[in-house]
């Protein structure tokens, strides 16, 4: 049986009530028991004094689907206090998988040797637990999943057969254990999708009382009707409102942040549970071929390349983007290139399409063509287009959680190739540097946020708090020290002030090095 003793820490509970000083004891995979002084003659005692005791962190909007299979130790969350993430985000996520649907995204992981071997919910969830895994990962279903593996990557609407078959997906992932579904309504295929469609699929999963988490059909322009429309999906299928990364794209935009607030406002005093989540940066990361117009994508990526080859359609694509871009003289210094593949282009990587443009003496968009060719649309871009105004006030609000809209990434290796958002390794530490301990945000208000609050929502059994008989997921931090190092220019830097941290028990991290230990969970709703 094993015991730990963690003394004289303060204990910020994830409830979000006042922080206290105390003992907490470990025994085995839970939390025992917490009080002023707490004797066990048997236990390893850690003086934590000085220092401060919270649940692990819930990252509520991860990407670690796929990479959880290549490196499994999520270096990258570990070192930030994440021990739980939910992955399945932005209607794309590990099941199901058939068809086009594996074809199309075997394609981006075949330079890692991964082989997505696996069809449903059932059979991921052996692959991550034969795997193993450093932190618990908690799934839901995309909805671009299901809609590619019924009807591929065309854009009409479904069928009724199709819709049906669509529907009974969703039933079965639900039965084996999502946690709900996610729609990614400006990717491939999901922009396609109507909002009849969206209904009628996540109906199944209000049934089982789920999250219907959305990356908007819109950011920027049309964010409000984007919003709207979110929440009519949502009360439609009676399901629980997650509203990805919330942002308003484009300083013409930046004014609709108010109105947005006031939409969850009106939205939660009609009885709808309804929340989002944010990183704590200006710039956003998407693929490249995101600011393109969304009939390009249709038919999968190999089609898309072949649109772009041609020069009569990319006469049309171009007209279209300039017609977006309108009289933004700045549009192409927002949007920086972050990750390629090929050596060819790796002096491209931390520089705005408008510096490459200006370098190779080509027009902006001649230049975004081009990479996205080479790359075979393998290329990821950060995109400046928010401000610190709306960032504060986004997180000042009561129902936003925190999200690093990443996946896990160690410090070195294939994975860790390229100019990564610094969200990556440094959302969670940044969140305390830049709101708490400038005094925006409380202690108590922050921890809640990133534990408490998210295990509510998404209906976490037993973790985000400490509560005897609790999963002993705990982080214990300098919060005088806390704070991300990582930047856009060198992202892979860990995060300084996060000394230890529990995953179900284990140590997976100590004194800045973290263990060999998989003690990872993979949750079920069920």
């Amino acid at each position: 049986m094993s015991k730990v003793l963690i003394k004289q820490a303060t204990l910020i509970d994830g409830t979000g009530r006042p922080s206290f000083k105390g003992d907490l004891l470990i025994v085995n995979e839970r939390i025992d028991s917490i009080a002023p002084e707490i004797n066990c003659p048997e236990a390893e005692v850690l003086n934590a004094k000085g220092l401060f005791l919270t649940p692990g962190f819930i990252d509520v909007h991860s990407h670690s689907d796929f990479s959880i299979l290549v490196d499994p130790y999520a270096t990258g969350k570990i070192f930030q206090g994440i021990t739980t993430e939910v992955i399945g985000n932005c209607g794309q996520s590990a099941f199901p998988l058939k068809g086009a649907c594996r074809d199309h995204i075997q394609k981006s992981w075949d330079r890692f040797d991964l082989k997505l071997d696996w069809e449903d919910l059932p059979s991921y969830r052996n692959r991550v637990e034969q795997r193993g895994t450093a932190v618990n990962l908690a799934p839901l279903m995309g909805q671009g999943n299901i809609r590619a593996s019924v009807m591929g990557y065309k854009e009409n609407d479904p069928t009724e057969e199709e819709l049906n078959e669509m529907q009974q997906l969703s039933r079965e992932a639900m039965k084996a254990g999502a946690f709900g579904m996610s729609t990614g309504l400006i990717y491939l295929p999901g922009t396609f999708s109507k909002r009849f469609e969206i209904i009628s699929v996540m109906q199944e999963i209000g049934k089982a009382k789920g999250i219907y988490a959305t990356h908007l059909r819109n950011e920027g322009d049309t964010l409000l009707e984007a919003v709207d429309e979110a929440i009519e999906i949502a009360r439609e299928s009676n399901t629980s409102l997650q509203l990805s990364h919330l942002k308003t794209w484009g300083n013409k935009n930046w004014h609709k942040c108010a109105q947005t607030l006031d939409k969850v406002k009106q939205a939660e005093s009609e009885n709808l549970s309804i929340h989002f989540d944010r990183y704590p940066y200006l710039a956003a990361y998407t693929d490249l071929d995101a600011v393109l117009p969304p009939w390009t994508y249709e038919g999968g990526k190999e089609t898309e390349i072949k649109r772009l080859k041609d020069k009569t359609i990319r006469a049309k694509i171009t007209k279209e983007l300039k017609e977006k871009i309108g009289d933004d003289k700045n549009y192409w210094n927002t949007i920086a290139v972050s990750s390629v593949v090929t050596e060819k282009n790796k002096p491209l990587e931390g520089l705005s399409v408008q510096e490459i443009a200006d370098q190779l003496n080509q027009d902006p968009i001649e230049i975004v063509y081009q990479i996205l060719i080479e790359e075979k649309l393998e290329i990821g871009a950060v995109f400046f287009a928010m401000c610190e105004e709306n960032l504060k006030t986004i997180y000042q609000h009561k129902n936003c959680m925190v999200g690093s809209d990443s996946c896990a990434r160690p410090f070195e290796g294939p994975l860790a190739d390229g100019k990564f958002h610094p969200r990556t390794y440094g959302t969670f530490p940044r969140f305390f540097a830049e709101f708490v301990k400038t005094g925006f945000l409380s202690w108590e208000e922050a921890v809640y946020r990133a534990t408490g609050l998210a295990a509510e929502k998404f209906g976490f059994v037993h973790r985000g708090k400490l509560i005897p008989g609790y999963y002993a997921d705990l982080v214990l931090l300098d919060p005088n020290r806390v704070q991300d190092k990582a930047t856009f220019e060198k992202p892979a830097q860990a995060p300084i002030g996060i000394e230890q941290v529990w995953v179900n028990g284990k140590v997976v991290l100590k004194e800045g090095n973290q263990t060999q230990e998989l003690p990872g969970k993979f949750l079920s709703k069920n």
